[in-house]
This record gives structure tokens, sequence and C-alpha cells, in this order.
């Protein structure tokens, strides 16, 4: 409908291991852990297309 958009990338391994929520590691490693941070990635598209990394 060319409206505001997230879109979110997990992925799953091939041992099963599911790559947590942004919440799920906060929760594990608390909200300073930059160094690897593999959390789900979520990207927001405005009405212009304009893309960027948002937290959700």
């Amino acid at each position: 409908d060319g409206g505001e958009a997230v879109l979110q990338s997990r992925c799953i391994d091939e041992t099963g291991y599911r790559q947590p929520t942004r919440q799920e590691l906060v929760e594990v490693r608390g909200t300073n852990s930059y160094y690897h941070y593999n959390a789900i990635q979520s990207w927001q598209i405005d009405k212009e297309g304009n893309v960027r990394n948002v937290q959700v």
C-alpha cells in the first residue's frame, strides 16, 4: 500500500540454533553488548523508500 514497514531477518543454523530477538539477547547479555551482536536485524522502510536499521 506504499506505507511504512519494518522487515526482519532471522537465521536458524544446521544445529537448530535460532537467532535471538533483541529482548532475548538483552536478557542474557545486558544493554551494553555490541561485540558479536547477533540479534535479529530489523529494517524500517519509510513511504519514500528510505531504509534504516532500527531496534524493535
